[in-house]
């Protein structure tokens, strides 16, 4: 096999691997922010407020958007960081 042969070899495995982090990636935020929002505090105190979840790589969240009560800025923050697999909560609501 060829340098050139090897060189294209790795370039594809790159690729490949890259795209399916991606997807990993993805595939992870959506479960970070959907089990936040079905959490009993998002379901019973925070479904009339407008919070947005966004996802960044695999462990934080940043929350943005505004709350009726000033106490729901707290209670959002703390139900994000108890999900799974969540290590930094950014709060810009």
């Amino acid at each position: 096999m060829s340098k050139s042969e090897k060189v294209t070899i790795a370039s594809a495995v790159m690729v490949f691997a890259c795209f399916c982090w991606t997807l990993l990636a993805t595939e992870n935020g959506d479960r970070i922010e959907s089990s936040a929002r079905r959490s009993y505090v998002f379901a019973t105190f925070l479904k009339s407020d407008d919070i947005r979840l966004q996802i960044m790589g695999d462990t934080e969240v940043v929350l943005t958007g505004t709350v009726s009560e000033w106490s729901h800025r707290a209670l959002a923050e703390e139900a994000s960081g108890a999900t799974p697999r969540v290590y930094f909560v950014f709060s810009q609501v």
